[in-house]
């Protein structure tokens, strides 16, 4: 998977479980490690410390998006964050391959929006036609951000 491609999956992440996308980016430099010398939050990104408390944040973030008080994703304030997320995520990937961090920050950006909608979308319809409950609609959209997930944590094949 080329930069910009992980790139646009974390981003993608980020519009499904806002949290997911720091821990995987926070592992995925704890273990490829990059040019983490001239950015002082890369070289915080990648201490174990901080990969364990995102990596936390994000299973909290799992079992709370379950529960009915949760806005939707699609309300200003969340939705604006995953897409800020999105971006700095992809900014920070593109940078600590000494890459654009432009092109991350807009790349990561417009996947977590088109993520955040077309998922928040199909999950309506699933779940208002019948097929799934809510929850299991939840838990199957965990499971696809964990496997996208670990695209992202996994060693870059140069």
């Amino acid at each position: 998977m080329n930069s910009l491609a992980r790139v646009a999956t974390l981003g993608a992440i980020a519009g499904m479980r806002s949290m997911s996308a720091p821990a995987f980016l926070a592992n995925h430099i704890r273990r490829e490690g990059g040019d983490t010398q001239a950015v002082s939050l890369l070289r915080l990104a990648g201490t174990p410390g901080v990969a364990r408390l995102v990596s936390l944040a994000a299973v909290g973030e799992l079992v709370f998006d379950k529960l009915p008080i949760v806005p939707s994703r699609m309300d200003l304030g969340p939705f604006a964050g995953r897409v800020a997320v999105g971006a700095v995520c992809g900014a920070l990937y593109r940078r600590a391959h000494d890459e654009s961090v432009t092109s991350g920050a807009v790349v990561g950006a417009v996947a977590a929006a088109v993520a955040a909608f077309s998922l928040w979308a199909l999950r309506r319809a699933v779940v208002s036609r019948g097929y799934l409950p809510d929850r299991v609609a939840g838990a199957v959209e965990d499971a696809l951000v964990i496997a996208l997930g670990r695209a992202i944590v996994l060693p870059v094949r140069r």
